[in-house]
């Protein structure tokens, strides 16, 4: 910070400020520095000249900051909102936490769907200004983008009593599709909603390829509204068997197959299993789950399987190499017996031990897996993994790694670890041609460290 700004941002520390001091602070501050501004525009003694050049300046910032104070008038708020034509100076009003109640509330008259998604992501709306704000939004979101689209699907799973407000209104076909998606997060009295509004959509044929697809999707997420009985009455007593769209008549099966599997309790029983503290009963599971056998309910099952720590490490190390790209990292980071399972990994699926370690920031912890990858590679007579070369680690452990490790890849493109290998083996050998000639002969196939390596040539040289 410039000495300019830090006097000045001393001084707004004072709870009085005189008004020359003010506009000597504004006046630098919109040149060179505009957090004093945003700061000026909330001091408590702001004077009204000064307030009155802040409100005509251009930053978006600083208007956020002078329409945030208590004192502002319901007035002012609604000129300033009035007035201001840029989009991106009201998508900043709108996402300012400290704006207060009434610009908010005159922001959600805003026709912008920015404007919209800001207030809507804003912590300070009110929940009654959010359901107004996503009411309208759902009656005129048609935009295609995948940012927005999972923009709007975020904002409900973040708060799905919002979808009440979604389900009563006009909803474009987009938003239609996209309620879909936050099913499993939504209240019961919701979830049967969209088990209606489907009904409707089944009541007539349909030849379209791709709205029947639409539809089938739709279908597909009602297995999260399946643990409430209100939802399989409908859908069993009201469903219909069959349809003429071949993607929804298959959609419909699994669906009924589905319901079938809920009302005698599959899903409960599978749960049971994967809680259980039975040793054999739990590996079994883990068996059927990676043989394929169970098919339904898999996602859940395998949630509780790697939150139950009774499972033996060998266990769960099965069940990460077969759920690698859908785990739930943080249950499986949250295990006591992590290093007894990443150690496990090591000999079994070194690629997955990888990307458990890449998950891993607990520096300590870490560290007991890196010293555990140099150790079993080396009980085993196995080469390190090939992920060792890319943990930022890597060069605090080079004097411990098997010369097999040192390739022409290694020293090529890691220049610490070139200089490293060049100054200790110029300096160990220096002008030894017997020691050079030994050098020669075993470092291609030597299976220890380069410094046991010069170690056994200092040994054998005579």
């Amino acid at each position: 910070m410039d000495r300019v700004s830090d006097v000045f941002e001393s001084l707004l520390n004072n709870p009085t400020i005189e008004e020359s001091l003010q506009e000597r602070i504004f006046t630098f501050g919109v040149k060179n520095n505009q957090a004093l501004v945003v700061r000026l525009a909330k001091h408590k003694d702001l004077k009204p000249s000064v307030d009155g050049k802040i409100r005509a300046t251009g930053s978006a910032e600083i208007l956020a900051a002078w329409a945030s104070r208590s004192d502002r008038t319901l007035d002012e708020i609604k000129n300033l909102i009035a007035e201001e034509r840029r989009g991106t100076v009201l998508e900043q009003l709108a996402a300012n936490t400290e704006i207060g109640i009434e610009a908010i509330k005159q922001l959600s008259e805003v026709s912008s769907q920015n404007v919209m998604f800001q207030l809507l992501e804003n912590i300070s709306t009110p929940e009654d200004v959010k359901k107004e704000v996503i009411t309208k939004l759902s009656g005129v979101f048609r935009k295609n983008s995948y940012d927005s689209k999972r923009r709007f699907v975020d904002i409900i799973k973040k708060n799905p009593s919002l979808a009440s407000s979604v389900l009563a209104s006009s909803m474009t076909d987009n938003v239609y599709s996209l309620i879909f998606e936050t099913t499993a997060n939504l209240a019961v009295e919701d979830q049967l909603k969209l088990v209606y509004l489907i009904k409707s959509s089944l009541e007539k044929e349909l030849e379209d390829y791709q709205e029947g697809w639409r539809i089938s999707t739709m279908i597909n997420s009602l297995t999260a509204t399946l643990s409430n009985t209100d939802c399989r009455d409908a859908i069993r007593d009201e469903y219909p068997v069959t349809h003429n769209n071949s993607s929804i008549q298959s959609a419909l099966k699994e669906l009924s197959h589905k319901v079938s599997l809920y009302d005698n309790n599959v899903s409960e029983k599978l749960a049971e299993q994967a809680a259980c503290d039975d040793i054999a009963t739990t590996s079994a599971l883990i068996a059927r789950v990676i043989t394929g056998t169970v098919k339904d309910f898999q996602e859940q099952t395998c949630s509780i399987l790697f939150s139950n720590h009774t499972i033996t490490p060998a266990d769960t190390a099965k069940l990460l190499s077969y759920r690698r790209y859908k785990t739930e990292w943080d249950k499986v980071i949250n295990r006591k017996d992590i290093v007894a399972i990443f150690v496990e990994l090591l000999t079994t699926d070194p690629a997955v031990s990888g990307e458990l370690l890449s998950h891993i920031r607990e520096k300590n912890l870490r560290t007991e897996m890196i010293e555990q990858t140099l150790e079993v590679s080396r009980k085993n007579s196995l080469n390190l993994p090939s992920w060792f070369r890319k943990i930022t680690e890597m060069y605090d452990y080079i004097d411990k790694v098997p010369m097999s490790f040192i390739d022409h890849h290694t020293l090529g493109s890691y220049p610490k670890v070139r200089k490293w290998y060049d100054e200790k083996i110029i300096d160990r050998l220096q002008g030894d041609n017997q020691k050079w000639e030994l050098f020669a002969t075993f470092s291609q196939k030597f299976e220890g460290t380069l410094d046991e390596l010069l170690n056994t040539i200092d040994s054998l040289a005579v």
